[in-house]
């Protein structure tokens, strides 16, 4: 009998219900690609708006559909063409969504390309690692390599408790810049500790109060127009969460049209971000935030606390 795992798989898209765990064969071993035991994989926004269906229009592919990007994970077998990994590393990446077909992260083990896989730094428990794997990468790519972020600089993170704005409030913060964070009420003391020097409860301030901004992120993905009003001369929006057609047609206008833009960034961590992250966790810059760690068989509860926006951090998933 073929070796199986458990894995979860929906068969269309919707609530958080349509999620199985289910016995499957072991992927397949193809050139470029290493096999790995997944340890832990973080909720991500991006999993929720392909389950719902909000990104039909990028996650292509018959059903049934694999569930999670973002792991951290041990090398099982490697295909004979790569030499970089071997059995027993220790690793961690994050798979595109369009690459999550019939199986994703949420299983026991997943087949990687090597361009999406890198180390993982012998410092890092790999289940609070899985809570840096997809926003880290996202925070250094948005705010070092788009917007380029200067010290001194105001920066604005809307969602700032959640597992993406944590992450970015801390890294604007190493990068010297003048941090405000938009959050709920009881958790705008935990953004604080994260680098914010002002905070402010997202549901009663009036956000024309708040000044100019030099760069704004946004992980929450509405109201684009209202806070481009926020953004000085030459500022820059970095939209992180906008799934909407008429969101994303008002960032496409932005692009053209005045001096104040957005730019929408879906980042797939490669082994150079990754990378990255790695050498600013060990430089302080960076640590991961968790809310709270699910088993696999509870798939559906923890997709249900992804959505409800309630808590601080990330929701990690254990294999």
């Amino acid at each position: 009998m073929a070796p199986t795992m458990r894995a979860v798989q929906y068969d269309r898209f919707g609530s958080a219900e349509v999620l199985k765990v289910r016995d499957l064969p072991l992927p397949a071993l193809k050139n470029g690609h290493v096999l790995v035991k997944v340890l832990a994989t973080a909720i991500e926004g991006v999993d929720i708006s392909a389950r719902t269906g909000k990104l039909k229009l990028i996650v292509r592919g018959p059903f049934p559909r694999g569930a999670g990007h973002s792991f951290t994970g041990e090398v099982s077998r490697v295909a004979p063409d790569v030499t970089e990994y071997a059995a027993s590393e220790r690793v961690w990446g994050s798979l595109p969504p369009a690459a999550v077909k019939g199986i994703g992260a949420a299983a026991q083990y997943v087949a990687v390309p090597i361009a999406h896989l890198a180390h993982l730094a012998n410092s890092l428990d790999p289940e609070q690692a899985a809570g840096l794997t997809g926003v880290a990468p996202a925070a250094i790519k948005a705010l070092r390599h788009k917007a380029q972020l200067k010290a001194g600089e105001r920066v604005l993170v809307r969602g700032a408790a959640g597992g993406l704005g944590a992450a970015m409030v801390q890294y604007a913060h190493a990068l010297g810049a003048k941090v405000v964070g938009l959050a709920a009420a009881k958790d705008l003391d935990n953004v604080r500790t994260l680098g914010a020097g002002e905070v402010y409860d997202y549901r009663k301030v009036d956000i024309k109060t708040l000044g100019k901004f030099d760069v704004i992120v946004d992980c929450v993905g509405d109201q684009l127009r209202a806070y481009r009003r926020l953004l000085a001369r030459g500022g820059r929006m970095m939209e992180m969460a906008a799934s909407r057609p008429a969101e994303l047609a008002y960032v496409a206008f932005s692009i053209v049209h005045g001096t104040r833009r957005v730019r929408f960034l879906l980042v797939p961590p490669t082994r150079a971000l990754l990378d990255e992250v790695s050498l600013a966790v060990e430089a302080g810059q960076l640590r991961p935030v968790v809310d709270k760690v699910f088993d696999l068989e509870d798939i559906v509860e923890a997709h249900r606390a992804q959505e409800s926006r309630v808590g601080f951090g990330r929701r990690i998933v254990t294999v």
